[in-house]
């Protein structure tokens, strides 16, 4: 069945369809996980070190409800930390894991050192959001 060209209740772009099914898969996500992945993430932001969701999967292991909510947790976090200037897209490279298909993965890197004294820096909310 055909999608309608410009249906008014619906935005069929891929930005917005991305961010529907990454929701839906955080749904289901268990906050225990999403917690450690969290802290996991913040760990390799501040390092300074380039890191992608691989990296991520290597200290928080494998999602225990669906493979995709690496993706959905990952790209939502770091699209906090880079809008908090924490962390910058310093390219992409290639996924290592067989079951990745070779599939192309944003590489980032931590920029900035969080303020000690700021527990929350502006933008960034766990897990009410996630």
């Amino acid at each position: 069945m055909r999608r309608p060209r410009h249906h008014p209740e619906f935005d069929w772009s891929g930005r917005a369809l991305r961010d529907e099914g990454s929701t839906r898969v955080l749904s289901h996500a268990p906050d225990y996980w999403k917690l450690d992945a969290w802290q996991a993430l913040w760990f390799l932001m501040e390092t300074g070190q380039d890191y992608d969701a691989e990296d991520l999967r290597a200290l928080v292991g494998d999602p225990p409800n669906n493979p995709n909510t690496m993706g959905a947790v990952f790209l939502h976090m770091n699209i906090r930390l880079v809008k908090a200037g924490l962390v910058e897209v310093v390219g992409l490279r290639r996924a290592s894991r067989p079951s990745s298909h070779r599939c192309i993965l944003q590489v980032y890197r931590g920029i900035k050192q969080p303020d000690p004294a700021d527990d929350k820096p502006q933008g960034i909310d766990f897990p009410s959001e996630l």
